[in-house]
Order: C-alpha cells, then structure tokens, then sequence
C-alpha cells in the first residue's frame, strides 16, 4: 500500500502539471502539512526529474517531444505509480471496468 507521502506527492504532482506551477505555502495549507514537508516533497520530485524548482515553490518540466522506449518508461517514476495505482484502486468496484493504454 502506498504511504501517505507517496499519495500527496503523486498528488502534487497532478497539481503542478495541471496549473504549471505551485507554490509552497499554498500546498503545505492543501494538505494540511509544514513547510518543510512541502519542501522535501518538492525536493524529491525534482530530483525524480518530474518537476523544477523555483523560488518559494516548483513548475512543470517541459515535456520532451521525443517519445521513450517501454523499458525505461517502466523504471521511471515507479514509486508515484504506484502511489497513484493504489490511491485508483480504491475508486474502483468489483464489475467496474478500467481501460488504459500504453502511454497512460
């Protein structure tokens, strides 16, 4: 089962590429945690290479426009795959059906 770090990284994530950026203080008061939780989450997905970060918070990563080979898509980012596959599952009933493809 994913941890509650995972979840909110997966989720911050989201976040960031949704809008493009966030901020700090605002997702530290989403997820009702400090700061420096937020910083060390940020810090870690950067370090990931999923976000960049900015002064006082992170913005999307432009997307490379060359597509990566199977493999290495299944190595990376394993852990906030997992966080968000565990966090769907609960979503999902017995009989519901789920489609997904490749580049999902």
């Amino acid at each position: 089962m994913a941890s509650q770090a995972e979840i909110r990284r997966a989720d911050i994530l989201g976040t960031v590429r949704h809008s493009g950026h966030a901020r700090v203080d605002d997702l530290a008061e989403r997820f009702e945690v400090s700061v420096m939780t937020i910083h060390r989450d940020l810090d870690f997905l950067a370090e990931e290479g999923q976000i960049e970060r900015v002064r006082g918070g992170a913005k999307c990563v432009e997307p490379e426009f060359s597509e990566t080979n199977v493999e290495t898509r299944r190595e990376t980012n394993v852990d906030v795959k997992k966080a968000l596959a565990s966090y769907v599952a609960t979503l999902v009933s017995t009989g519901d059906i789920v489609a997904l493809d490749d580049s999902t």
